[in-house]
């Protein structure tokens, strides 16, 4: 991280704008349930029916709106990404140019490559995406919890009940995976020293007539690359299903309870809707993070 933020800091004006758009897209994506809210209170359950059309007409310019900053968030984080995996790989081959050739009797040449190939990849996609999805992910969550303490204290603290066995489970499964994630991007490592090596030399390796050993080669490490991911994807299977499944407890205890109130007039059809409708664009930001 002490070495990338150099990198991200040149692109700071980008990184500002993709900032920018995630607080704007935060604020119209809460602005949109709310709308929905006054538009049923108001207009559909109340007897003002003239609101309607102006309340839809308020929700789709605020739609689009939110695909023009989206679209800009989006392009302005795919730049940073791509001018960061640029850079990288022009100070490794500056690196590459300065080490002592004793370097390179101690790693291959298949494993430098990747280095600049495989490795760099999830990189670009954590500093240029990932980043500021991050932020904009936990803007969602705070700004989302304060509207719905606001409307209902109570029945937003139940709605969060299902929150803590997310928050153990999501540490479980980054326990797991991680370890698994790092093994899977050594092999895929070692899988491409070992077919660069084999197509830089196939004219020795013809003219010794040793094609069945790098075959077998090159067939052990694609078969280590499958048995990690395999690994990575059983262990995904077993989580993931488990954090999009958590989530709807809150969904059911906030139609439970206030469905409840809603019978009772303590709740109106507005404000259960914009808890339902937060609720669900909740857990994409969880999943996110």
């Amino acid at each position: 991280m002490r070495n990338l933020l150099p990198l991200w800091w040149e692109q700071r004006r980008l990184a500002g704008i993709g900032l920018a758009c995630a607080l704007a897209f935060t604020a119209l994506s809460l602005t949109i349930p709310v709308l929905v809210q006054r538009a049923i209170d108001d207009a559909i359950v109340g007897d003002d029916e003239a609101l309607l059309v102006p309340y839809l007409a308020a929700i789709l310019a605020v739609a689009a709106v939110r695909f023009g900053v989206n679209f800009t968030r989006r392009y302005a984080t795919a730049r940073i990404g791509i001018y960061v995996e640029a850079r990288l790989r022009s100070l490794l081959y500056d690196a590459y140019l300065r080490y002592p050739r004793a370097f390179y009797d101690r790693h291959a040449t298949g494993e430098v490559i990747s280095r600049a190939t495989n490795d760099i990849y999830p990189v670009r996609y954590f500093i240029g995406w990932g980043v500021v999805q991050g932020i904009q992910s936990s803007l969602m969550i705070v700004g989302a919890t304060a509207v719905l303490v606001t409307v209902n204290a109570e029945l937003a603290l139940w709605s969060f009940a299902a929150m803590p066995p997310v928050a153990v489970l999501t540490w479980l499964f980054a326990h797991r995976v991680f370890p698994i994630s790092r093994q899977v991007q050594a092999k895929k490592g070692h899988l491409t020293e070992a077919s660069d090596e084999a197509v830089v030399g196939m004219e020795m390796v013809q003219a010794f007539g040793r094609e069945d050993d790098v075959r077998s080669r090159f067939s052990g490490r694609a078969e280590a690359v499958r048995h990690e991911t395999m690994r990575q994807a059983s262990v995904e299977a077993r989580f993931l299903p488990g954090l999009l499944f958590l989530p709807t407890f809150g969904i059911a205890a906030v139609l439970l309870l206030g469905g409840r109130e809603v019978i009772a007039g303590t709740l109106t059809i507005g404000e259960l809707t914009l808890f339902l409708t937060l609720m669900l664009q909740l857990v994409w930001p969880l999943e996110a993070l």
